[in-house]
């Protein structure tokens, strides 16, 4: 799975890495048990009747095809089962965790999925990432308001592709984040990870971040395999008058 730009670097600034205890409600929903059998007794139904068990219809496992585009498949909504991944901040401990996606809920042209993260990258929060024809977006996250739904990524992904992001989240400590970034499709290539390689596609991120009043500039490389998801993440950040700061995501065994 991706982590939007502007959402991930909340996390890790705002938060200041600080391991914090969150509280982990579960986004899934609770079924509600099936009523008994019904039983044949001697009442008025005579014993040699029997009455036809309905099965409720199957869920399906995978979204229409209209919405099986490069996003849905290279931002690894097709895997449900959970993904290890390791984050490191230089001059910090490295934290590790899971992170898995489930649908939450299921329509002809949107699916959403409730994507949650375990142990220590429970830090990042949780999401809900909303899978349309025109590709995938955050619709909420745990780690504050956002002012609008963001793109994580468009449907098509070909190589060369790029496109305009701007974003603003206020934090669940009344700080304010934003970004304005231009992502393009840098293509497919073989990346080393602490899980083993990866074909994955590469796709970069340049622009302007802003904690309330502070300026500065973020860059960022994201490498992601087809129906595995974000196995790698580089990324710098530099807030006007303060030091540059490194970190990266990777997924782990």
């Amino acid at each position: 799975m991706s982590k939007s730009f502007l959402l991930l670097v909340a996390g890790i600034l705002i938060a200041g890495c600080a391991k914090k205890e969150l509280s982990s409600a579960s986004m899934a929903g609770s079924e509600k048990p099936g009523a008994p059998p019904d039983r044949l007794g001697s009442s008025s139904v005579p014993p040699s009747i029997t009455k036809k068990e309905t099965k409720p219809p199957e869920s399906p496992t995978s979204p229409p095809a209209a919405l099986q585009h490069d996003a849905y498949h290279y931002y690894g909504l097709a895997n449900t089962s959970p993904f290890k991944l390791k984050f490191s901040l230089a001059g910090s401990d490295e934290i590790r965790g899971e992170q898995t996606a489930k649908v939450k809920e299921m329509k002809k042209d949107r699916w959403v999925y409730a994507v949650t993260r375990t142990e220590g990258l429970a830090q990042l929060g949780n999401d809900e990432v909303a899978l349309q024809s025109d590709g995938i977006y955050t619709v909420s996250t745990t780690l504050g308001k956002l002012d609008q739904k963001e793109l994580e990524l468009p449907a098509s992904l070909p190589t060369g592709k790029s496109w305009w992001r701007t974003e603003k989240l206020t934090e669940t400590t009344g700080q304010v984040v934003q970004t304005r970034a231009v992502y393009k499709v840098v293509g497919v290539q073989k990346i080393e990870t602490s899980a083993g390689p990866f074909e994955a596609l590469l796709i970069t991120a340049d622009g302007t971040a802003k904690f309330d009043d502070k300026p500065g500039s973020m860059n960022s490389k994201f490498w992601f395999a087809r129906d595995i998801g974000m196995v790698k993440m580089e990324s710098k950040v530099k807030l006007k008058g303060g030091k540059e700061v490194h970190y990266s995501i990777e997924a782990t065994k």
